[in-house]
């Protein structure tokens, strides 16, 4: 007896029923055919099973096989419900095409005409994984939350914000941007009413890290208002510390009270520096190293006085005791004594040093393999 199909509704994917935000092991991966079965004449087929090949093709007619799946269907009073993917899975892909024909052939009959189309939900199937439902929308190229009131939460039932995700051990957020033939950032932040970006943490590390492996900043702070590019709060700790790598080595610092500490030199290109008192130094107060006749006295712990003399400007021992030498060393502009049978560190001797000239000299002392240095500087 030959048998006929008459298709009783669309055909529905069964993973649109699901409501809730499941996963994709969660949603039936099916696609629900209800139909009757009746014979030339058009009354129902006698009830019991049917064996039935399912065939989807790129095409109405002809076209390419894209899968095909053998069953049987039970048919009570002509009528059936089957889910098609039970033997044979119904991949994602399959979907990627834009047009899908559904053919069916019953036992040995040939394959009924014509092909019914697949319509839009069983497409629905491609995005079961996704649980998208409720305030969802899928636009092809862009899932959007269209419901304004609606929130987002990750790793909590109870988002405080828009999209509020909680993560105890990782990184809740983590952005990277290759950045393409352009300028590209990794996360992107806006706000004309607040902070773009406010980091909050209440153990040792850092509430908001910066990494560039490229030239560029780890952070970058860019304002095109009146306020900062970037705030830092800290109750006790320093306000500013940056480090370099390896390491890390700190390199410089700003405390809580406002003391900068630098591990090089701090240098003002333009501007200078401006002090309390609201005067502004563009230069450095300097003095020049000079020659000028000067005595000395030089006391050892333990021995006492062990050497003096009175030196003149050109380097000779005008008197003393006779137990040292002395020379102008010009390259450095210098005074170098030796003091025979001592090697001076000047740590282990105390030396004074009275420039004898009418302006108000400087002397500074040192050592040097051994011997008592003294430079004389002029006053400002």
């Amino acid at each position: 007896m030959k048998a006929s199909l008459t298709l009783m509704c669309s055909l529905v994917l069964l993973c649109l029923a699901m409501t809730s935000p499941a996963g994709a092991a969660d949603v039936p991966q099916l696609i629900n055919v209800q139909g009757k079965l009746t014979d030339a004449v058009g009354d129902p087929v006698t009830d019991g099973l049917y064996p039935v090949v399912f065939t989807i093709y790129t095409a109405a007619s002809g076209g390419s096989v894209l899968w095909q799946e053998p069953d049987t269907v039970e048919a009570s009073d002509g009528l059936f419900s089957i889910g098609l993917g039970e033997n044979v899975t119904l991949p994602a892909s399959l979907f990627d095409s834009t047009e899908l024909w559904l053919g069916i052939k019953v036992h040995t009959d040939p394959e009924m005409t014509p092909r019914q189309r697949l319509t839009t939900a069983p497409y629905s199937f491609r995005s079961s994984g996704a649980a998208v439902g409720g305030g969802w929308a899928d636009d092809g190229n862009i899932v959007r939350l269209e419901t304004s009131t609606d929130s987002v939460g990750i790793g909590t039932a109870s988002p405080s914000a828009r999209l509020h995700v909680v993560e105890s051990n990782g990184t809740a957020v983590q952005a990277f941007s290759n950045g393409g033939t352009g300028a590209a950032a990794g996360l992107y932040a806006y706000s004309d009413t607040w902070h773009a970006v406010l980091g909050i943490n209440s153990n040792s590390n850092a509430a908001i890290m910066g990494r560039n492996d490229g030239s560029g900043p780890g952070i970058k702070g860019q304002n095109q208002g009146t306020g900062p590019a970037i705030t830092g709060y800290a109750s006790s700790g320093n306000l500013l510390e940056l480090y370099n790598t390896p390491g890390p080595n700190l390199r410089f610092s700003i405390s809580n009270d406002g003391y900068v500490q630098a591990d090089s030199t701090i240098e003002s290109t333009s501007g200078g520096f401006k002090f309390p008192d609201g005067t502004v130094q563009t230069t450095a107060a300097s003095h020049t190293k000079v020659q000028s006749h000067f005595s000395f006295v030089t006391y050892k712990p333990g021995s006492g006085v062990i050497a003096y003399g009175m030196i003149q400007d050109d380097g000779t021992i005008k008197s003393g005791t006779g137990n040292f030498s002395c020379a102008w060393n010009a390259t450095s502009d210098r005074y170098e004594i030796t003091i025979t049978g001592e090697s001076y560190l000047c740590w282990d001797y105390a030396t004074v040093v009275t420039p004898m000239a009418s302006a108000p000299y400087i002397p500074v002392t040192n050592s040097i393999s051994g011997k008592l240095i003294v430079y004389i500087f002029d006053s400002p």
